[in-house]
């Protein structure tokens, strides 16, 4: 959510103003934005498939990676050719590696339920979606500094945002916020 949710910050921290010969910060921006996404569903994909696999079910989540990832280079093959111009080339294909990932998440989700049953259920999932929904547009909209180390202080504003909205969706903070499996299991007896 902070990177994805405050990509300017992001981009301001790691390149300053912007290179003479680069692409602009503003055509970047949306760009990272989509890409953190993507990034997301991807692991969200990884997991599926390592579910399956770790169930004893190799071939199929060989399978379901093959899918995921054929439908990936699909959505930005077609998003690349359907680009209205060069500069916009990148945010294009950024969309199409979304869109193609996004078939995967549901295609891999599908196959998770029926194989090895339901994994998450749907109202925690309702709240991650609509906090990170919300922080990517709460995000697009927070003031960037000018001063580049100030810069990733934008980025906390989105982090935020997702907080206070999943425990206004009834998530517990405390739940969000502790690390979880800090006590180590006792040692077997021998």
């Amino acid at each position: 959510a902070a990177i994805g949710g405050a990509p300017m910050a992001v981009l301001r921290f790691a390149f300053g103003r912007s290179a003479v010969d680069a692409l602009p910060l503003t055509l970047a921006a949306p760009i990272l934005t989509t890409l953190a996404v993507a990034h997301v569903m991807t692991a969200i994909v990884t997991l599926g498939t390592t579910l399956i696999a770790a169930s004893g079910r190799g071939r199929l989540a060989a399978s379901m990676s093959f899918v995921a990832a054929s439908l990936a280079l699909i959505g930005i093959t077609v998003a690349a050719s359907a680009a209205p111009s060069q500069a916009a080339l990148g945010l294009w294909v950024a969309r199409g590696l979304a869109a193609g990932l996004a078939l995967s998440v549901v295609a891999v989700a599908l196959v998770v339920d029926r194989a090895v049953g339901r994994y998450v259920r749907l109202v925690p999932l309702a709240r991650v979606i609509a906090g990170v929904g919300v922080a990517l547009l709460a995000g697009a909209r927070v003031p960037v500094p000018s001063a580049r180390l100030l810069a990733p202080l934008a980025a906390l504003v989105p982090l935020a945002v997702y907080l206070v909205v999943v425990s206004l969706l009834g998530e517990s903070l405390r739940t969000l916020i502790r690390a979880r499996g800090r006590e180590p299991e006792p040692p077997l007896a021998r």
